[in-house]
């Protein structure tokens, strides 16, 4: 797989020279294709309103990164936080998104895993425990429900099946595609300083932490992917209005 920003955590003697070879060696597989965001999406319209949601994309710009030529095995996804959804006191996942260009065929080995974890204190995928089920990717919104308690951070790690050639284009938005005012996005229609949330995290042979973020020619792009979810209260689970949390979605979207 290509990755165009590495960061390791090895031993301090072998850190330069680890990271030279991990970037030489990962040079020539993954790949993104420019393409318009489909009309529904640059109209932002939301998914399911309800329950609290997070997201950290923007398409201001109209148009998303498609990524593709994953190898078989490879995990990527979302670290939601260190914001908890709704409240302070933890919270409960129950549904998550992600936006797929290009779906994957049934049948030729190309499912693999999704799964939520409430980790804490690094953003890095874990142990999911009983919170994981298939994840063949399937073209549009891929949508999962959950009943996982998060605390720290949710993190959201997709897992490409164990077959090769896989197919599937995964959606980000676009940093380097002109904004509504000519100019680049990325440091026009959303920040330059946003915090990067969307990581490439290797292998679970193989693990990558704090992971590699998907880059643009400027700077980290967001997978098209969100979640929602409910207050965790030791005596029942409560519904939060959705537009109680439009504030905090409007500054990552």
């Amino acid at each position: 797989m290509r990755f165009d920003l590495l960061r390791l955590r090895p031993r301090p003697v072998l850190a330069a020279a680890l990271l030279s070879l991990a970037l030489a060696a990962t040079a020539a597989a993954l790949q993104k294709t420019p393409a318009r965001a489909p009309a529904e999406m640059r109209e932002d319209r939301w998914l399911t309103g309800g329950t609290c949601s997070i997201a950290y994309y923007n398409l201001c710009s109209g148009w998303v990164w498609i990524w593709s030529g994953w190898d078989p095995g490879e995990r990527f996804g979302i670290a939601y936080g260190p914001v908890r959804i709704c409240s302070d006191i933890g919270s409960v996942v129950t549904d998550s998104f992600l936006h797929v260009m290009t779906g994957s065929p049934a049948g030729y080995g190309f499912t693999g895993t999704v799964s939520v974890e409430g980790n804490y204190p690094d953003p890095c995928p874990d142990d999911p425990g009983p919170y994981s089920q298939p994840f063949l990717p399937t073209m549009g919104w891929n949508h999962h429900t959950w009943y996982a308690p998060v605390y720290q951070y949710a993190v959201v790690t997709y897992t490409i099946g164990p077959a090769p050639g896989n197919p599937c284009g995964i959606s980000t938005d676009q940093a380097s595609a002109l904004g509504p005012t000519g100019e680049p996005a990325c440091g026009s229609c959303f920040p330059e300083s946003r915090q990067t949330h969307s990581y490439r995290w290797g292998t679970e042979g193989s693990p990558i932490c704090p992971g590699i973020p998907f880059e643009d020619d400027l700077c980290p792009v967001e997978l098209l992917a969100a979640i929602e979810g409910y207050v965790y209260d030791p005596g029942g689970t409560i519904s939060v209005e959705s537009s109680s949390w439009g504030k905090v979605k409007s500054l990552f979207r």
